[in-house]
Formats: C-alpha cells, sequence, structure tokens
C-alpha cells in the first residue's frame, strides 16, 4: 500500500483508501439482493424462478410432455425403464457497476466533506455490498478528460482497485470538466456492462447533457439503473442572511442573502436542475436519488426501498 496515501488524514476534503475499506461496515446493512424474481428467460440475477439449463444440477423426475430430450438420464432410464429428464436450477449472476463523477464540480461541500468524497464513500459502501452477496464489481471513474475503467472481478479482487482509483481522485480535483467527458464516461460504461447488470451512478450531474441522456437511456433498456443526485445543503438553499465573497477560482463576486428575491432565486435554480434530471430519467422509468454530504447512501437506499 502507498505510504504517502497512509499519511493522508481525514479531512473531508479527500478520502483515504483506508476510510473507503471501513466502509465495508456501513455495507452489510445493504441488501442488494432483495426479493425479487427473474421474471423472463433472459439472463439476470439471483436464483431463476423456473428451471432451465445450468451448471447446477437440481433433481431427477419423470419426463414429462414439452421436456427437452436433451436432458434425458439415460442411466436412470436403463434402470427404471421409464423416461427421466435432468434439471437444473441456475444462480444468476448479476455484476454490479459503479461509475463515479470526479467532475470539477464535485470538489465542493460546506456539510460534513466534499461532494467527492460522499461519492466515494458511497460507491465504496455499494461495492462491498454487492462482494458481500457474491456479485462481481466494476466501475467507471470519470477524472474530467481521464477516465478510468475497472473490470468486474468477484469479491476484493472487484472492489479494491476501484477503491484505490476513488481515492486518488478525491486527492487530485479536476480543473477543467465538460459535458463531452461525462457523456463519454457513460459511454465507456456502456462499452464495459452485460445485460442484466445492476448500475449505479452518483454525480452532480452539472454536466448531464442530451449524449449523456442518450446513454444511460440506452443502458436502461436491459439493466437496474439507479442515479443518485449528490449535492451539498448551500447548493440547495443560500447561507444565513449576510453579505458574503464568493469565488469560482477565476473570479471573486459578493453576494447579499438579505436580499429576499436573491434567495428566492437561489432555491428556484437549484430546484430547476434537480426537476431537469428528474424529467430525463423519469422518461426513461428511471427513479432519481439525492444524497447530501451529510447522508450516508444505507440510510437513502433502505429509505427509498429500490434494492
Amino acid at each position: 500500500m502507498d505510504k504517502k496515501k497512509k499519511s493522508i488524514k481525514s479531512t473531508g476534503v479527500n478520502v483515504t483508501l483506508e476510510e473507503l475499506i471501513e466502509c465495508r461496515y456501513a455495507a452489510r446493512s445493504i441488501d442488494l439482493n432483495g426479493e425479487r424474481r427473474v421474471k423472463t428467460n433472459m439472463a439476470g440475477n439471483y436464483f431463476s424462478s423456473f428451471r432451465g439449463r445450468g451448471m447446477d444440477f437440481s433433481e431427477v423426475r419423470i419426463y414429462q410432455p414439452g421436456d427437452d430430450v436433451r436432458h434425458m438420464d439415460w442411466r436412470v432410464n436403463a434402470r427404471t425403464n421409464k423416461p427421466h429428464v435432468k434439471l437444473y436450477q441456475e444462480e444468476r449472476e448479476r455484476p454490479v457497476f459503479i461509475l463515479v463523477d470526479f467532475s470539477s464540480t464535485m470538489y465542493f461541500g460546506t456539510r460534513k466533506v466534499f461532494k467527492s468524497v460522499a461519492a466515494a464513500k458511497a460507491a465504496a459502501t455499494i461495492a462491498w455490498a454487492a462482494a458481500n452477496v457474491g456479485h462481481r464489481v466494476g466501475g467507471v471513474v470519470c477524472l474530467g478528460e481521464k477516465t478510468t475503467d475497472i473490470k468486474p472481478q468477484s469479491g476484493q479482487r472487484g472492489v479494491l482497485p476501484l477503491l484505490d482509483v476513488l481515492s486518488d481522485a478525491s486527492c487530485n480535483p479536476q480543473q477543467m470538466t465538460n459535458s463531452e467527458s461525462f457523456a463519454n464516461a457513460i459511454l465507456r460504461l456502456r462499452r464495459l456492462v452485460r445485460p442484466g447488470s445492476l448500475i449505479f451512478i452518483f454525480s452532480d450531474f452539472y454536466h448531464f447533457d442530451k449524449n449523456a441522456t442518450k446513454h444511460i437511456s440506452l443502458l436502461a433498456q436491459h439493466n437496474d439503473v439507479i442515479p443518485v443526485f449528490v449535492y451539498d445543503e448551500l447548493e440547495k438553499n443560500p447561507p444565513p442572511p449576510d453579505r458574503y465573497a464568493v469565488t469560482n477560482g477565476d473570479q471573486v463576486m459578493t453576494i447579499d442573502t438579505h436580499l429576499k428575491k436573491f434567495c428566492e432565486n437561489y432555491r428556484l435554480h437549484y430546484q430547476q436542475r434537480l426537476e431537469q434530471v428528474k424529467k430525463a430519467f423519469a422518461k426513461r422509468q428511471v427513479s432519481l436519488l439525492s444524497l447530501a454530504t451529510d447522508q450516508s447512501i444505507s440510510n437513502i437506499l433502505g429509505a427509498n426501498k429500490l434494492i
């Protein structure tokens, strides 16, 4: 393990690999299996509610009209003089993919941690929850112009490489990000997943454009997509009445939260952006979750009962 990474203290501005590993304890309260049953004969997740051809032998029973003759158990047939078939029960594998957006706007926060740290911890918790039930874990981390793919693997082999990338990303803020970069990250995710996967997307969706919407729409056709809107309370509501100097790194301006009209527009801007993202997902029959920087992903998922 990188000694330099060990020395980084938890400040809420970045997150260490050790902190992300500790998320495995919070993951115990998350059940990614749920109680859902496979409803089609397409490859999916969990134990199938129908009998099919697979790796796990289930039982032998007397042949019934409509049974596949390729499953005949000829040894039992010879012993009993009656036709028997072998039945199999497939365990449907469900890969879990996690996309984390580390665009420049994610490196901001006034409550407990930065949005980038909240997203990294939430992603780590989901990754551990998936590993706990035997799912393979993979993902895509969007670092502005750079995107890193983590191919799905089972157990710690899938989780730890993802956590390592998340920790590094939280310590290296991106200076420039554009909508094309976020859309390309989702395109990379499309090329990585296979039908029947469970996909989590953690982002503030500031760079959510038509191309990103198109790629997510295609993902949602054959996968379960759970987008998580990461925000800070200061983005939702203005600070207490006063005059504040704010900067984007290049320019400095003063805002006056004594002004009622300013505060109304401030809240309206957040609500409009949130509703725009919600509507884009709703058209694809995908529900958007919201995660504040001072909340945990386990509480959010439990409250919404999506999994």
